[in-house]
Order: C-alpha cells, then sequence, then structure tokens
C-alpha cells in the first residue's frame, strides 16, 4: 500500500507528475468533497498547494500535458481556455499526451 503510488507505466513519464498520498485520512470527515467520473461519484479531498498568504505566478506552470482521453481535442480546448482565464497563462503551455486513448 505505501508503495503502490510510486509505481508507474513508464509510458506516462513524460507527464512527470507529482502524487500526493495521505494515508489514514478520514474518508467520512467535513473536509471530503466528491467529483463526478463516468456516472460514479469519486471522493478527494482539497489539497491547497499554496499557503494563503502565498500567491500564484506563472513561474509555477511550465506545461501542462493532458492524459489520454476520449476526446482529447475538446479536453485540450477547454483547458487552454481555463488556463487563459484563470491562470493567465499561454495557451500554448498546454499539449497532449503521446499516449494513446484506450477504454478498458
Amino acid at each position: 500500500m505505501f508503495l503502490s503510488p510510486s509505481f508507474k507505466d513508464h509510458a506516462f513519464h513524460e507527464e512527470s507528475e507529482w502524487r500526493f498520498v495521505i494515508f489514514n485520512a478520514d474518508a467520512s470527515g467535513p473536509h471530503v468533497q466528491f467529483r463526478p467520473k463516468d456516472n460514479v461519484l469519486i471522493p478527494y479531498i482539497d489539497f491547497p498547494l499554496l499557503s494563503k498568504t502565498q500567491q500564484f505566478t506563472n513561474d509555477f506552470v511550465r506545461e501542462i500535458i493532458l492524459g489520454p482521453a476520449p476526446h482529447s481535442e475538446l479536453s485540450l480546448n477547454s483547458m487552454r481556455q481555463f488556463i487563459q482565464m484563470k491562470l493567465d497563462l499561454p495557451s500554448q503551455t498546454v499539449r497532449a499526451s503521446n499516449v494513446p486513448y484506450r477504454q478498458w
């Protein structure tokens, strides 16, 4: 259980993602939120990356690589719009992963 977050398929190496894993979290506490995905509610805990006194700057994000998706062009367009409007980053910051989409 402790090592599983460190294993990742080599095909996703280019994404260089960071994973935060919380063990022994109270899954029924008021801090648990839910998001829909594929007709299922997924529980998650909102984890701020910045303290309340820190400000987001463009230096935090160099590139955003979107993983495989069934509608990759739609995903790219919506992410580009989001980063331009909400993060004030150029749309060239976003690109699609080279990993093909597979619906398991």
